[in-house]
């Protein structure tokens, strides 16, 4: 398991991500690809995995969703078959609990 460190937070997107666009289910299963623009302006939810000895408990904890601030993580790094992303306890706009 990947810990993050810090006041970071290490995290799965929800979309899944295909040439480094995010992709959209819909319920009826069509894949809905989108362009550029609307991926790199509008923030992203994600589930999180690990979070940081900064991030205090009642902040952020592991599986809950969080909206992270648009184009605010890193690059994607595979772990034992999936990826993940790490951003900042101070760009997470919003927490929902899982």
């Amino acid at each position: 398991m990947i810990k993050a460190l810090g006041n970071g937070i290490i995290f799965q997107f929800e979309d899944s991500i295909t040439g480094g666009k995010f992709d959209q289910v819909t319920t009826a299963g069509i894949v809905v690809v989108n362009d550029l623009k609307d991926t790199l302006e509008r923030p992203r939810w994600g589930i999180v995995s690990s979070v940081g000895r900064d991030v205090r408990e009642e902040d952020v904890t592991v599986g809950q969703r969080i909206l992270v601030e648009s184009l605010k993580w890193t690059e994607s790094v595979t772990h034992e078959g999936s990826k993940y992303w790490r951003t900042n306890l101070e760009n997470v706009l919003a927490v929902e609990d899982a």
